[in-house]
């Protein structure tokens, strides 16, 4: 057996991992297992991708273009022009996931060594894309006090060092749903030096209501400086084909695509997304669908005396004021997961995937016997 090298040593292991035996124990006892653990939203993909799989007339599965399909990428551009926000091909690029992504601008863009800035709590994977990479990951603190709001400039001129050469914005936040809007995005993109990455990692940004919000694709041609991170996985339930896509300056995304393994990204996968774009009524019933259970959840959990933050995304996260992780257990038995704030270094918190209405009766019922 090889020896393990230092970087996979400090590889952490996901997260999610850590509640698989207790799903598993649940199935073994014949329990149904609902899982409001997981941001990919409860529901059924989108019938016209499922076709564009299923009825394709391909004579040959052949490569894609290593920075995905110019057909693909037509269709996004496309799609965004009818939303008013103008972008071409040349601004895009087409990853296996939005984390895929994510990581490609860590690599181009950042030298081994250098730091990263991220406002805790975070989404845990950043640690292993960053070891990936090479660089290291530098928190900074949000408060509750302000509802986790992004600290200001003055809190980042604090920790910035010789080797602080990014930052990653995740907007709206996951483990929280909290949302950075307009002005203050606009104002914290003016005040970052143009030699400093900013990573704008918007995997939930569909969901969010409020119009004050600005999608970081509105300004991949003001700030060469920005990489924005978009994906297919929770708006559209295809989290299982993996598909995102990144979109920056097209001399960042020229050099994006040479980080890239080739020919990485499915031509089927891209069929599905191209179709998918096309089902606008679909899109907005699941947002309309999702803000109403959302405010369901974030209603009953405020009766069970929770501290409930006001979230903008398909989750909701929320101070239990008990031991989130005995209380996981606990769900976990009823063929409930949710997530525990334990692994933010949040003991007490919980965050819980806004599921269908009737998975979201059986979370609830559980919670009235457990508290």
């Amino acid at each position: 057996m090889p020896s393990i090298s230092e970087k996979g040593k400090m590889m952490p292991a996901s997260p999610i991992r850590k509640l698989v035996p207790y799903a598993e124990q649940a199935k073994q006892r014949g329990i149904k297992v609902y899982h409001l653990n997981i941001g990919q939203p409860d529901i059924k993909t989108p019938e016209v991708a499922l076709k564009a799989v299923k009825e394709n007339n391909l004579q040959v599965i052949e490569y894609s273009h290593s920075a995905g399909n110019l057909s693909y990428r037509k269709k996004l551009a496309t799609y965004y022009h009818s939303v008013g926000i103008e972008i071409t091909c040349d601004d895009i690029i087409i990853t296996n996931g939005g984390s895929e992504a994510v990581l490609f601008a860590f690599m181009t863009c950042l030298n081994p060594g250098d730091e990263i800035i991220v406002p805790e709590p975070y989404y845990a994977n950043y640690n292993g894309f960053a070891i990936q990479a090479g660089i290291t990951v530098k928190p900074i603190v949000s408060s509750i006090k302000n509802n986790f709001a992004l600290p200001p400039i003055e809190e980042f001129e604090k920790i910035i060092t010789p080797k602080t050469k990014g930052v990653v914005i995740c907007n709206p936040n996951n483990p929280t749903g909290i949302a950075v809007l307009g002005d203050e995005l606009a104002g914290f993109l003016e005040a970052v030096p143009p030699s400093v990455l900013v990573v704008l990692d918007e995997a939930y940004a569909e969901f969010v209501t409020d119009r004050r919000f600005l999608s970081g694709v509105q300004l991949a041609r003001q700030y060469p400086n920005l990489v924005t991170v978009r994906t297919f996985s929770k708006l559209y339930g295809l989290a299982g084909l993996r598909l995102g896509y990144g979109i920056a300056h097209p001399g960042v995304v020229a050099a994006l695509d040479r980080v890239r393994n080739p020919f990485n990204t499915n031509v089927l996968v891209q069929a599905a997304a191209i179709a998918a774009l096309e089902d606008h009524g679909f899109t907005a019933d699941v947002v309309r669908l999702n803000a109403a259970e959302r405010r369901r959840l974030t209603e009953a959990f405020a009766g069970f005396g929770f501290k409930v933050l006001p979230s903008q995304t398909n989750f909701v996260f929320a101070d239990t004021g008990r031991d989130a992780d005995a209380l996981c257990q606990r769900l976990a038995e009823h063929g409930v997961i949710i997530r525990s704030g334990s692994s933010w270094n949040m003991p007490s918190y919980i965050r819980v995937t806004v599921g269908s209405a009737p998975q979201n009766d059986i979370l609830l019922a559980a919670l009235a016997k457990l508290l």
